[in-house]
């Protein structure tokens, strides 16, 4: 379900728009018969003057608001790493992740949120690979291959 809040749309708009529907509607049933000039002088002029009014004085959310209420739905992490958590956890809810694989995956994912620290983090996993390789044996060196 869409969040009313992320709607690029001012309330003064909507209200216009409604009240030029229930003016025209009211005027086709009480049988008036210029009805139509409602809807399209409504729709064709004062929705949009509305609309160009609220935005020229800064009535209601502006798009840059709304754009900032949408970066900001977790204030401390960017828009990405919040999307990228939504979709483990929506992963993880379906069984497509085991518990240890989501823990993995979001430790990794939070480890990496600058380039810095995936670097950091990609030396790190190099690391232990190769101490892993030599406590295994499995580690060829050139005299062994020989």
């Amino acid at each position: 379900m869409a969040d009313p809040l992320d709607d690029d749309e001012n309330a003064l708009v909507k209200l216009a728009s409604l009240l030029v529907l229930g003016v025209g509607l009211a005027g086709l049933f009480l049988g008036y018969d210029r009805f139509w000039l409602v809807f399209a002088l409504g729709f064709a002029v004062l929705v949009p003057m509305v609309k160009v009014v609220t935005e020229t004085f800064g009535v209601g959310p502006t798009s840059n608001e709304s754009d900032h209420r949408q970066r900001n739905r977790t204030a401390d992490e960017p828009e990405s790493t919040q999307d990228a958590l939504d979709t483990l956890r929506d992963r993880y809810a379906r069984g497509d992740l085991s518990e240890s694989e989501f823990e993995r995956k979001v430790e990794a994912l939070l480890d990496t949120e600058t380039p810095e620290s995936a670097r950091r983090r990609i030396e790190r996993e190099s690391d232990s690979t190769d101490a892993r390789d030599l406590a295994d044996g499995s580690f060829e060196t050139d005299e062994s291959a020989r």
